[in-house]
């Protein structure tokens, strides 16, 4: 009879935040999780930067004007310490909901006045926080407010369905980062996204196919792709004015689930709040598998390898360095290796 592969129910959230509420974006966040586990779904996807908000304000004013300062520090005292308060009501949320759920954070460290983090929580069915990924590299303006994560936090969860893991918007574009959560066995891949609904966006929908067209391709493994959209009392909020207004296009969205061979089993939904729902056939994981392995049969690891830094940055106090990441090096000029070729480590290229 062989094997037999579980079955698995996957959500998509696309929902709006309470801007600027951490506590009133945690209790929807919750409501949205209990409701999607009520569907029977076992692993629950986000938007980026779901609590409280992803910046927005620097689409509409300038970094200099004194509002982004005020909508800064906002954001600063409603992100979210990890673990803290928030945290917990989340895990208990994704207890009563026997669920996985990969959360959308701006993230703090506890004692600091400062430093804000675009980061994805996530939570096993048994409530607890396994763990986190912090964007290794802020986008666009995004590089105003959020600081950036290291290669401690890129890493794939063992599940009882296979590896679960995420990327945040545009990181989905690196191909190191996609290949080093492909190589530890991800099988189900969480996308998070903000909500694009103004001029200068209108490609936007187009190249989130793209990538996560790709993405799910490439591995050939199921892509949750969870974007959020944006609400009246989100403008409100930011006190946009009528100009400010006549610049959306839309509210947002596109969220989707994919399969392996691309093609999107549910959605995109390009328009207002709503979760997605799909079932998610493992078996075909293997069908695609069994064409390219890009992890396995169809990969060339005495040729290609990679290199990942898993250390945490530490912050030093005054008098002290901080470590230099060790950027290896060909030996000498004869060195056969070659640009696009990486630099070996053994550990996982033998994952």
């Amino acid at each position: 009879m062989g094997d037999q592969y579980p079955q698995l129910k996957a959500a998509a959230v696309q929902s709006a935040p309470v801007l600027l509420d951490r506590e009133a974006t945690v209790a929807k966040a919750c409501r949205l999780i209990e409701e999607a586990g009520d569907h029977g779904a076992q692993v629950i996807g986000f938007p980026e930067c779901y609590i409280p908000g992803h910046p927005y304000w620097y689409d509409f004013y300038v970094a200099t004007d004194p509002i982004c300062t005020t909508f800064n520090v906002e954001l600063f005292k409603n992100s979210v310490v990890v673990p803290g308060p928030a945290t917990e009501e989340l895990g208990r949320a994704a207890r009563r909901a026997h669920a996985w759920v990969v959360m959308g954070i701006a993230e703090k460290d506890p004692g600091s006045f400062g430093s804000i983090y675009n980061t994805q929580l996530f939570f096993n069915p048994d409530g607890t926080l396994v763990g986190k990924h912090r964007k290794l590299v802020p986008t666009i303006w995004e590089r105003l407010i959020h600081t950036s994560g290291d290669g401690s936090t890129l890493q794939t969860y063992p599940t009882p369905f296979g590896g679960l893991s995420g990327l945040i918007c545009g990181e989905n574009i690196n191909s190191l980062a996609r290949t080093t959560l492909l190589l530890e066995g991800e099988v189900v891949h969480v996308a998070s996204w903000p909500a694009f609904a103004t001029k200068g966006y209108e490609r936007q929908f187009h190249t989130m196919d793209v990538r996560m067209r790709y993405y799910a391709f490439e591995g050939r493994i199921f892509v949750i792709s969870s974007c959020s959209v944006w609400t009246e009392e989100m403008k409100d909020v930011l006190e946009l004015d009528k100009k400010a207004r006549s610049s959306f296009i839309g509210e947002g969205g596109h969220s989707g689930i994919l399969d392996p061979i691309g093609d999107y089993i549910v959605g995109p939904e390009d328009e207002g709040e709503t979760i997605l729902y799909a079932d998610l056939d493992l078996e075909e994981v293997t069908r695609g598998k069994l064409t390219h392995d890009v992890t396995g049969h169809y990969q060339r690891f005495d040729i290609f390898s990679l290199k990942v830094n898993r250390q945490a940055y530490e912050k030093k106090p005054i008098g002290a360095s901080p470590q230099q990441p060790h950027i290896p090096l060909p030996e000498d000029e004869e060195s056969p290796v070659q640009e696009g070729v990486l630099i070996e480590d053994q550990e996982l290229a033998e994952s």
